[in-house]
């Protein structure tokens, strides 16, 4: 295993904020926790979840496995709080509305994204992902600077909270796995 290659990674995944707004299962977030552990990612914050001690209950833990760290450091805050630092605010939907930031596609965010936080170790970025029932509301959505849909199939085209999660945490890994990579190259072309 490189570690150079994971501190690198885990650096600029530390940038992220993973938004879950509106959470109605403490099972989904214990999930979450663990998709976001796999992959080295951490800073998850939990906007108006419908049960109030979430990041406590014995479904969120059990589902978590071994990331139950990831639960202890999770913070509860307004969508204002959460996003106030980020140069990017991406919400993650399957509903196209009347009126929503500009729709960014899922390989050109990532690499977006990855460009940002490795530019800049001060820039931070925001995932933003609905509820289960229902997604993010309209007020959410507004307030993001883009909008990002995963994906699918016709038929089905909603993803449960923690693989959207476990998705765009993969992409972002891997996107960043390829920039250290490339990085590596250069370097030692020049030498």
């Amino acid at each position: 295993m490189n570690t150079e290659r994971n501190k690198f990674i885990s650096q600029h995944l530390s940038q992220i904020n993973w938004i879950l707004v509106d959470l109605s299962h403490p099972g989904n977030l214990g999930a979450s926790a663990r998709a976001l552990k796999v992959m080295g990612a951490s800073n998850m914050i939990l906007v108006n979840p419908k049960i109030a001690d979430s990041c406590s209950d014995q479904d969120a833990i059990k589902r978590a496995v071994k990331a139950s760290d990831l639960l202890k450091n999770c913070r509860q805050m307004s969508f204002e709080k959460a996003i106030e630092r980020s140069h990017h605010v991406i919400a993650f939907t399957s509903r196209r509305r009347e009126i929503e930031p500009p729709e960014v596609d899922f390989i050109e965010m990532i690499k977006k994204i990855v460009d940002s936080l490795v530019i800049s170790n001060d820039s931070r970025v925001s995932m933003v992902f609905g509820g289960e029932r229902v997604g993010l509301m309209n007020k959410d959505v507004i307030r993001c600077t883009n909008v990002c849909k995963i994906d699918s199939g016709l038929e089905y085209s909603s993803s449960n909270l923690s693989h959207a999660v476990q998705i765009v945490a993969y992409a972002l890994r891997s996107q960043l796995n390829n920039t250290f990579i490339a990085t590596q190259k250069e370097n030692n072309s020049t030498d």
